[in-house]
């Protein structure tokens, strides 16, 4: 059997990472295999050709159809979920998590990476895990989501290269083209509020980071640019991906969370902004259940459980904002999450697990909360937030996917998910949770 060399992208744009497999260049396989990373690349009318020729020699048989959901004008990325590792694995096995609690954090941190790095499209951005073209769900929407999953996978990137140090010119080489892609947003933004805020968001953590000059200054520059963007959209003092009267408390957080961090590095906000979103999510507070906030102005849950993703996120947004020093309500909505954690984690991953109408968690919250509650440990005296660390490094290391990414809902992309995994596990090792 000829064997067929494989390209694909790595690091640079021009750069490639050269993979040998054992597979004839004339069977259909081959021609699956070359479309795919063709696509990874941009070359899609190119990748289009193999794939129409896989059709044509295997219409029934696994490549061709494979290849046939491809060319479909809308349908599943299978580039998402397609490894070229073949992995030793059980068929009948119940999940495809491992648990790497006994694997060095290195090696952990490493794969993740590879995912990511193999994930990067030839623009720079991590896209959207399926094509849809409906006109108020496909590219360009409110809900496309590639600017915040690539701003996200970003500063997970720019949290493991440390410890990755092997690694890391190819990983500079890939911050530097995905915060061009978050930086061309930021320059003319959207009035998206995911996309405001995760490109914010990226600003905000480029100006906390040692880096040179001339790149705070453009980051400077953006941040403020979005923050005009933001104030534009702020209704009642607060933020939605929807319009009014549907005003998250989840969207609010985060904007109101990076405000005050903004205001911390200099970069100074209306003050008018900072206090209506404070005002705002005080005013979803439940008054008989105090450590419970509501999903949206029109939408009150009424089990705590409901809060359990939000509750650490909105209280660590309040204290930024006032300064204040009492982490009693924080350390409780760090305790409801990890009541409820298990409960959340049984919304996710919906292709292995059975998904409850009642559970009143959306799947996609869990790894955001995660990663809220890790930024809400460093308040927290240093005994309780290392052992909160500690719980929360073994409850994630325990959902290792076998190509090393992360999992939450895969309506979002198991980039995004890896990214918040990454950031969670970066801030507990922080705390002392080695």
């Amino acid at each position: 059997m000829a064997k067929a060399w494989i390209l694909v992208p790595k690091g640079e744009h021009d750069g490639a990472l050269e993979i040998l497999r054992s597979v004839s260049p004339s069977l259909p396989e081959a021609a699956y295999l070359r479309g795919l990373l063709l696509d990874r690349v941009g070359l899609t009318e190119r990748a289009r050709r193999e794939w129409e020729r896989a059709v044509k020699r295997d219409p029934e048989g696994p490549w061709g159809s494979r290849s046939a959901v491809m060319l479909m004008k809308r349908q599943v990325r299978l580039g998402e979920w397609e490894s070229l590792e073949d992995f030793p694995f059980d068929p009948l096995a119940v999940s495809t998590e491992i648990d790497a609690r006994r694997r060095p954090i290195a090696e952990v941190l490493e794969r993740a990476v590879d995912y990511l790095l193999l994930a990067q499209r030839h623009d720079g951005g991590w896209r959207d895990p399926f094509v849809d073209v409906h006109p108020r769900s496909g590219p360009g929407s409110r809900y496309d989501k590639v600017v915040p999953r690539t701003a996200l996978v970003i500063h997970a990137l720019m949290e493991a290269r440390d410890r990755l140090p092997r690694r890391r010119k190819e990983i500079d080489a890939a911050i530097r083209r995905g915060t061009d892609l978050v930086g061309a947003f930021a320059d003319e933004p959207d009035p998206h509020v995911w996309k405001l805020t995760y490109a914010l968001h990226l600003q905000t953590e480029i100006l906390k980071a040692d880096g040179p000059p001339r790149g705070k200054t453009v980051a400077r520059r953006r941040a403020q640019s979005l923050i005009a963007s933001l104030r534009r959209i702020q209704h009642d003092g607060g933020f939605s991906y929807m319009p009014p009267p549907r005003i998250h408390s989840f969207n609010t957080a985060p904007v109101l969370l990076l405000l005050a961090e903004l205001r911390d590095v200099g970069v100074k906000p209306p003050r008018a902004m900072l206090a209506g979103a404070a005002r705002f999510l005080e005013g979803l507070r439940r008054k008989d259940a105090p450590h419970v906030f509501q999903y949206a102005t029109n939408i009150n849950h009424r089990s705590p459980r409901s809060s359990s993703c939000r509750t650490a996120l909105c209280e660590l947004a309040l204290l930024a904002h006032t300064g204040k020093k009492d982490v009693s309500r924080l350390r409780r909505g760090v305790d409801l999450f990890f009541e409820h954690e298990a409960s959340v984690r049984a919304t996710t991953k919906v292709f292995e697990s059975y998904f409850s109408p009642t559970s009143l968690h959306d799947a996609y919250h869990y790894y955001f909360g995660h990663y809220y509650v890790a930024r809400s440990l460093k308040r927290l005296p240093a005994h309780e937030a290392k052992r909160y660390a500690e719980r929360q490094r073994d409850t994630i290391l325990r959902q290792v996917e076998l190509d090393g990414s992360f999992v939450d809902a895969q309506m979002q992309g198991k980039a995004y998910s890896t990214a918040m995994a990454l950031l969670t596990l970066a801030l507990d090792l922080e705390v002392g949770a080695e």
